[in-house]
């Protein structure tokens, strides 16, 4: 490639303008302080090329550039910052430069050109003095050029582009026909401050702003097409699509039809698959426009563009005309008040916080008429870049070249894949031509899926037809008594009873309810206590004909008394154990006390023969209540059909057998108990019930589980929480089933660790129980547990308010259909009628309304998004709750946690993380530091709560409204400076805003800031103090405390810290070091002088330093939060790691993970670290324990005088011996955190303990590979596989191997690091060259 050169042309005669100095407008302010918000990394740069084919004159051409460069001041402009304020100044025009590129003689010119032109646009100008625009001509071929121009945004807007290449073309033209060059025709940028001053104090500002105060009143959040934000590492992302002509035509025409232009047409194109996609009513999207009303305006090259929000009112039965005709008249209103900036508009509305937006995404229609002509040749213009995009923005170019148009959806990376930004794009063309087919039909209903889709979501996903024969439940049962007779049918925690025996009890019962009337279609309300004679009382409702009404005695009183009243059940089945006082108030239907029968239960004919009772599919099995929204109760009722066609499938699913002993802990009030309690009695397997006290208390519900060998347990997620991993070995082998509640990818892991594979359900009580069924086996499932498949003859959908299928990936409502489905709600026909509608995909059945979110994916499994309810507005922000607990829950420092929106004095809601720590040393402002790494600002609560235990409801799930309320802070009362530095803060705060006192934990923004006197306040700042504030701080955290907090957190260094940040600048990819098993990474430090500058350095140490911690089960499990803190720091790899001893099983469990995730690993170093032989049998003492763990640590056995005599001495000895370069810093530490040893000792037993059971499996790199020569003894070859040989066939590339002389605990020794270190260095030069 010819080196880029610099190619000063001679000028025409012209007089050059002075240089001049100039404050900033308000939309380059708007750029320029967008890029200090959005990072150093981020470009803002628009950028384009124009394809010139022909025989182009590159003297004139290189001539015409000049002279652009003359008259065009903003392609000559710089921007400072000064202690006041922000300034621009031009150069003087002769100082204009062109830059040449010759690629021609490269085997592909366009991908060299692409090449370059890609890699200068996404250079950020984020520093002050620099060249905002620059243009080069790029030689491909003979007679074949790439004009390039590439302009900071605060320099240039789009519209100034077309107005630089169309002038260029004239000048060109001219100079190649010997013509004159017509006198400038541009305004300058003074003339731009001058239009913005005038406008400012005209009577037309005070109308724009009127307008769009009044047009965006009551403004709805941001809608977003993205289910996330997650940092990518990238820092562009965009595809397109092309429309043909003819489509283009017709779409012109119906535009016509209804008074409105073609872009007006294109804009409620977008605008209505926006609505398909996000199911926004009241819809509000950005239009870029010129902001140019006159003449004069459009002679102007400079950032002049400005955004209008368009709103619209959309529906389900709007058509594409009706759109179109709204689309027209909004956005000629818009137009006619375009000169109002939008960032004064967010001013406006107090959006001033980082990421608060009017509106997310964005329609961009750009008709500019770019036919240019190079004298003979032809040219073709690519568009390359248009600066950072927040969400997303639909660009649609039309060249008025009858080639059609082109579609780009431009996307924030953070927020899109590639993949799914491509899918949009299908779904959209294939929702446009099917409205512009059909303009008069409702855009409801124009089709976003391909055939093939539709067919996979309706046939395929949803084949679960399954013959199921007309049994009711208790038909089931009997034949099972037929059966096994004698074998356990039930037990508490005092008796058992066998098949017969439960069965005759149960028909002795049934014998006695016929005798009260009670038959088909009655209700019997069962109040007992959790024993053999609920079950007995559950059983003998059914055989009687009638359906249960479960009433739990633990439930509060108005919630019984409500029920009651509203069921008027015929019985009452109750014990005199109980406080019967609340079941019989208000009601007066007879009671029967099961431990005082009136009959003799052991009439031989009762037990024998039970009542003939004829028990329909269509006849109610039980009613269950459940907790409206309005707080009332409401009944579901049940039919015999669906609980049949529940038990089957999920007989299907379990494949339960004789030998399998079902712990049964849910109240039979939540319905999920009737799969503990029915379906082991279909099977011949044993019900295990569990008494309420023992089900509280994880300690005693772990010990009636091991006594009564139970095999199979189902429960909530916050029961499964309770017990695990504090009694994981207990539980080992027992089935986990779970559902209920939203479960989280932390605590699946842990139970997968059980021995089976975690089911996961899905279901509501409207549903019959359990709807959807997934065994979670593979890690990405673990860590985000899906919900699965419909189970047999179910049928889900995700729909949108329209009920038509949404796509894949995209969330919607979530409808249930098929056998499962309940009669209704108990007496309100009118509310049945709400929730279970008319199905449209298989007339003449019903599906039921879940009120949950949705979404498929490809392999047809659903995942599960939560409820409404659960998602709350925070600072105009949509947040799931969810989203925060599981980053909690990934701190191992916390047990449990929940996330809830309290309402405040004030009457605004703030987010409140209530936690049940490890440790009750836990402070609130480490676990915020913990999640200001993975989260954005406005999902970082601001108030943490301390818990004992989270309070449950008797259904065993979180109870969130019994959680306490925090104390909160007082609105605006006044905190005064703790510090010298908050002290100087409010002084120049109060200085700058005016203000006589500010406290520390006032807003910024709410008492009179804003962007220029931010930038003012932080340019003060570093004058006074030398330090530096980037602005995007400032915005996510707006007060004095929180600025204090951020340089004190940078500032001190935390020796145990997650990640120690050894050195963290650098333009290579960092090298990650995992520590041995001490579980410290501070003697890596000591490699920092022997690797290349640009190479940041990081030590990864283990969780449980600073406080007791959930430590990791396996090296999989650590190995998986190392990455969440890796790609925290480097979201895309390459990825470098290295590790020492037990680090380097880690290091390479690290490789293995990133690899299969599609992530490339292409250094992989490890320190004298050797996998544990297969087989070897596990030590079955303290001794043996602590011979092991010698012996992988590198000692010889038999030159140690005192070998340890138990765990603790072992873990004294290893920290005094392993790592000397941690001993000083541990020391100190010591002396205000007096149990870090024991931490640190709890941290090695188990590092050790796992690195016995971890088996690597195969990784696609090369090994870098140091042999401590000094523990070659044979101690080791005892366990481990003491070679490294051992990694050949664990790894498929080449393996370099160095010989250190010294013992494996001191490889990190200044004398063995002389050595080691130059090789590392060496060798990650030697990749960085490669690459």
């Amino acid at each position: 490639m010819t080196e880029l050169k610099h190619y000063q042309a001679p000028s025409p005669r012209m007089v050059p303008p002075p240089t001049s100095t100039f404050p900033l407008s308000t939309a380059q302010r708007g750029q320029w302080l967008a890029q200090k918000l959005h990072g150093e990394n981020t470009a803002f740069n628009v950028a384009e090329y124009l394809d010139i084919q022909g025989p182009l004159n590159t003297s004139n051409f290189l001539l015409a550039i000049q002279q652009l460069i003359k008259e065009a001041d903003c392609t000559r402009s710089r921007i400072i910052e000064e202690s006041e304020q922000t300034a621009q100044f031009i150069l003087p025009d002769d100082e204009g430069d062109v830059s040449i590129l010759d690629v021609s003689n490269k085997e592909n010119p366009h991908a060299a050109a692409c090449q370059w032109m890609h890699e200068d646009m996404r250079r950020p100008l984020n520093k002050p003095n620099e060249a905002l625009w620059c243009s080069a001509l790029i030689k491909i071929a003979h007679d074949h050029y790439y004009w390039y121009q590439r302009c900071h945004h605060a320099a240039l807007d789009g519209f100034s582009g077309n107005l630089i290449a169309q002038r260029l073309s004239e000048i060109y033209n001219s100079l190649e026909e010997g013509r004159e060059i017509e006198a400038n025709p541009f305004g300058s940028i003074a003339d731009i401050l001058r239009f913005e001053a005038d406008y400012k104090t005209s009577k037309r500002y005070i109308r724009d702003r009127n307008y769009w105060l009044e047009n965006l009143a009551h403004l709805p959040d941001p809608v977003s097409l993205s289910q996330r934000i997650e940092p990518s590492g990238l820092t562009a992302l965009n595809d397109s699509l092309h429309l043909s002509q003819a489509l283009a035509e017709q779409l012109a025409s119906i535009s016509q039809s209804y008074g409105a232009s073609q872009p007006q047409a294109l804009i409620a194109l977008v605008a209505a698959y926006f609505y398909r996609m996000t199911g926004a009513e009241d819809l509000v999207f950005a239009m870029p426009v010129t902001a140019r009303i006159s003449r004069q305006h459009r002679q102007i090259p400079g950032m002049m563009a400005n955004a209008v929000p368009i709103r619209l009112s959309m529906s389900t039965t709007m058509t594409l005309g009706d759109l179109i005709q709204q689309v027209s008249q909004v956005v000629l209103k818009a137009l006619r008040h375009q000169q109002y900036r939008y960032e004064d508009l967010k001013r406006d509305f107090g959006l001033i916080s980082s990421g608060q937006q009017i509106a997310s995404l964005g329609i961009n229609i750009e008709p500019f008429d770019y036919n240019l002509t190079f004298g003979r040749c032809t040219t073709t213009l690519h568009n390359l870049s248009n600066a950072p995009i927040e969400d997303l923005t639909a660009f649609i170019f039309d060249r008025h070249d009858h080639n059609g148009l082109k579609v780009t959806f431009d996307a924030n990376p953070d927020r899109y894949t590639a993949e799914e930004l491509k899918n949009h794009l299908a779904q959209f063309e294939r929702m446009a031509k099917d409205a512009i087919a059909h303009p008069d039909r409702p855009i409801s209903q124009a089709s976003l899926l391909s055939p093939d889709t539709r067919h996979k979501m309706l046939s395929v996903w949803n084949d679960t037809q399954w013959p199921i024969p007309n049994l009711s439940v208790v038909d089931l049962f009997d034949a099972q008594v037929m059966r096994t007779p004698e074998a356990i049918a039930v037990a508490d925690k005092a008796h058992s009873l066998s098949y017969i025996e439960l069965n005759r009890q149960a028909n002795a019962w049934a014998h006695r309810l016929r005798r009260e009337g009670v038959g088909p279609h009655d209700l019997v309300a069962i109040a007992l206590n959790r024993n053999i004679d609920m079950l007995v009382a559950l059983l003998a409702t059914l055989k009687a004909g009638a359906a249960y009404l479960p009433l739990d005695p633990d439930f509060p009183a108005d919630r019984i008394r409500h029920i009651l009243e509203d069921a008027q059940p015929k019985l009452v089945i109750s014990t005199h154990h109980i406080d019967t006082q609340d079941i019989h108030a208000q009601h007066d239907a007879p009671t029967l006390w099961i431990d005082q029968p009136d009959f003799d239960i052991h009439n031989r004919e009762y037990h024998n023969h039970p009542p003939q009772v004829p028990i329909t599919e269509g006849h109610s099995a039980y009613v269950i209540y459940t907790s409206g929204s309005t707080g009332r109760p409401k009944g579901v009722e049940i039919p015999h059909k669906a609980l049949t066609n529940f038990l089957y499938a999920m007989q299907i699913e379990l494949k339960l057998t004789a030998s399998d002993r079902f712990l049964a802990v849910t109240t039979i009030s939540f319905d999920i108990s009737v799969l503990e309690l029915f379906l082991p009695l279909t099977v011949g397997a044993s019900v295990l019930i569990v008494e309420r006290n023992v089900v509280r208390s994880p300690e005693q519900l772990t010990a009636f589980a091991v006594k009564h060998q139970a095999t199979i347990m189902q429960a909530t997620p916050s029961l499964w929480q309770a017990l695990l991993p504090d009694y994981q070995a207990q539980w080992h082998n027992i089935q986990p089933l779970v559902g209920g509640e939203a479960l989280q990818g932390q605590l699946a892991e842990h139970m997968a660790k059980l021995g089976h594979p975690v089911i996961n359900l899905f279901g509501p009580t409207e549903t019959t129980i359990w709807s959807t069924i997934m065994p979670l086996e593979k890690p990405a499932d673990l860590q985000h547990p899906p919900i699965g498949r419909p189970i047999l003859n179910t049928q889900v959908y995700v729909l949108d308010k329209a009920m038509q299928l949404v796509p894949i990936g995209v969330s919607g409502d979530l409808y249930i259909a098929g056998e499962g489905l309940a009669v209704g709600y108990y007496k309100r026909p009118e509310l049945t009628g709400e929730r279970f509608l008319p199905n449209p995909f298989d007339p003449g059945s019903r599906l039921y309304i879940t009120g949950d979110q949705a979404r498929w994916r490809e392999d047809g499994v659903l995942e599960y998004l939560g409820r409404d309810d659960h998602q709350v507005k925070i600072r105009g922000f949509r947040i799931e709750t969810g989203d925060i607990e599981a980053r909690l829950l990934a701190c191992r420092e916390i047990q449990q946690a929940v996330v809830v929106a309290q309402p405040t004095d004030r009457g605004d809601k703030q987010l409140v993380a209530y936690i049940v720590p490890v440790d009750d040393t836990l402070k609130s402002q480490e676990i915020r530091e913990e999640l200001v790494l993975s989260l954005p600002d406005y999902m970082v609560p601001n108030y943490y709560v301390m818990l004992d235990a989270l309070p449950l409801t008797p259904n065993g799930k979180i109870n969130r409204k019994a959680l306490p309320k925090p104390a909160w802070r007082t609105l605006n009362a006044y905190t005064a400076p703790r510090n010298a530095l908050e002290e100087t803060l409010a002084t120049l705060w109060s200085t700058i805003l005016g203000v006589t006192k500010v406290g520390i934990h006032d807003n910024f923004f709410e008492i009179g800031g804003d962007s220029i006197n931010a930038t003012m306040m932080i340019n003060q700042v570093k004058q006074t103090l030398s330090l530096d504030i980037p602005l995007g701080i400032l915005f996510k955290s707006p007060t004095i405390a929180d600025i204090s907090d951020h340089f004190d957190t940078r500032q001190h260094y935390d020796p145990l810290a997650h990640i120690l940040s050894i050195r963290t600048e650098g333009s290579e990819p960092p090298l990650f070091c995992i520590h041995p098993a001490l579980g410290l990474s501070l003697g890596y430090a000591n490699l920092l002088r022997y690797l290349p500058s640009n190479i940041p350095l990081y030590g990864l140490q283990a969780d449980g330093l600073h406080h007791a911690a959930r430590l990791p089960t396996s090296i999989e499990e650590m190995a998986d939060d190392y990455i969440t803190r890796i790609r925290s720091i480097q979201p895309q790899g390459p990825y470098r790691l290295l590790g020492w001893s037990f680090g380097g099983l880690v290091a390479h469990a690290i490789a293995e993970k990133l690899q299969a995730s599609g992530a490339v690993v292409d250094c992989l170093c490890m320190l004298d670290s050797y996998p544990y032989q297969l087989g070897v049998q596990a030590p079955t003492d303290e001794a043996e324990v602590i011979a092991a763990a010698l012996a992988f640590l590198g000692y010889d056995l038999s030159t140690l005088e005192d070998l340890p005599q138990d765990k603790q001495a072992l873990a004294q000895f290893l920290w005094q011996d392993y790592d000397d370069s941690s001993m000083t810093v541990i020391k100190e530490i010591q002396k205000q955190k007096a149990n870090i040893i024991e931490h640190i000792e709890q941290v090695i037993h188990n590092n050790l303990a796992i690195a016995n059971h971890f088996l690597p499996g195969k990784v696609d790199a090369n090994l870098l590979f140091f042999v401590a020569e000094g523990s070659m003894n044979g101690a080791m070859g005892n366990i481990l596989e003491h070679e490294a040989e051992a990694w050949e066939s664990r790894i498929s590339g080449s393996m370099e191997v160095h010989h250190i002389h010294c013992h494996h605990q001191a490889m990190l020794d200044p004398e063995p690091l002389n050595h080691i270190g130059p090789i590392i260095g060496e060798y990650l030069s030697r990749i960085s060259q490669s690459e």
